[in-house]
């Protein structure tokens, strides 16, 4: 068995330990001189069954600030789905003004379904 162990739990409480699939990926998002956020949309394919709800976690990459946030949504809103998600950063700065995307940013995410 070469694949990885792991325990899915639905949205509705259903435990799974088998089947389980995990997608991984890092989102460039482009330095913007005029802009202080930036979305773009993660697309899944049709790598989770269409039931899936996946459970996504995200890190943040950038040597330049530590004041960037990211928040991750369904594509049209509400929780991810096997469709995909899309990914928000922000920045902010000490005096809680947000400051530009001077440079780029990755976010390097995981998503965990079935």
């Amino acid at each position: 068995k070469n694949t990885p162990k792991a325990i899915y739990v639905t949205n509705t409480g259903i435990t799974r330990t088998e089947n389980i699939k995990i997608c991984s990926g890092r989102t460039l998002f482009a330095a913007s001189a005029g802009s202080s956020s930036r979305a773009i949309v993660v697309n899944f394919g049709n790598f989770f069954t269409a039931s899936t709800i996946p459970n996504v976690t995200t890190g943040v990459v950038a040597d330049w600030t530590p004041r960037i946030f990211a928040t991750i949504c369904g594509v049209g809103g509400g929780q991810p789905n096997a469709t995909g998600m899309k990914i928000t950063i922000e920045t902010s700065s000490v005096n809680a003004t947000a400051m530009k995307l001077s440079k780029p940013v990755y976010v390097n995410w995981t998503a965990v379904g079935f």
